[in-house]
């Protein structure tokens, strides 16, 4: 008897920055006739899995142009919750800001590395939506939720109490760990030239056609 099957629904998300420091203004400079992000739109078009295609961007130009893609742009769902009175939107703000805003915060929501190296510093709680951060560290604080709206909700209302902070990955002494060491003679005695060093390749299983 055959396995039934279901269709697998895939959306799509492409994240295309204003800004660059290498190439400016890249996602929108022309290649071969038509802008960078164009192409990675049009592939996601191409995949008959993928259904809806985001294109979450910082630039009103690259979000015009991904519409005239026929791609939906996250700008447009943030916009819509501006007359809210308690959200704020900040495009980009200095770290030391961000880490005064975290340690003050009741929880931090989202698929931000941020939810699982710097929260857990403060023992603020963290839902993690998805996978992106999938073999990450882990921790009390950290509650990990599939991308799906009940399942955030039903997170936010068994937020943990009271986590103890986490200082798994440092005490706040790095600059004092980096001198020490510098000051080591091994340091400089280690072999500057590129090594290379073969690695055992574990097997995988043949495919099996159905």
């Amino acid at each position: 008897m055959s396995e039934k099957r279901y269709p697998i629904r895939v959306l799509a998300i492409i994240p295309a920055r204003g800004g660059s420091k290498g190439v400016p203004g890249k996602n929108l400079r022309p290649l071969l006739g038509r802008p960078l992000i164009g192409y990675s739109i049009d592939a996601a078009k191409r995949t008959a899995s993928i259904k809806r295609i985001i294109v979450t961007t910082d630039s009103e130009a690259i979000a015009a142009y991904a519409r005239t893609e026929g791609a939906d742009v996250i700008l447009e769902a943030i916009e819509a919750l501006r007359a809210l009175p308690r959200f704020r939107v900040l495009p980009s703000m200095r770290f030391e800001h961000f880490l005064t805003l975290l340690k003050n915060a009741q929880v931090i929501v989202g698929n931000s590395s941020a939810g699982v190296r710097e929260a857990p510093v403060y023992g603020v709680p963290t839902i993690n939506i998805g996978t992106r951060q999938t073999n990450r560290y882990h921790y009390a604080s950290i509650i990990d939720v599939p991308d799906d709206a009940a399942a955030i909700r039903a997170a936010l209302a068994r937020l943990p109490k009271r986590v103890k902070p986490s200082l798994h990955f440092g005490r706040g002494d790095s600059a004092r760990l980096f001198v020490e060491q510098l000051r080591r003679p091994e340091l400089w005695a280690t072999r500057r030239q590129k090594q290379f060093r073969s690695m055992d390749m574990v097997p995988r299983e043949p495919c099996r056609s159905e």
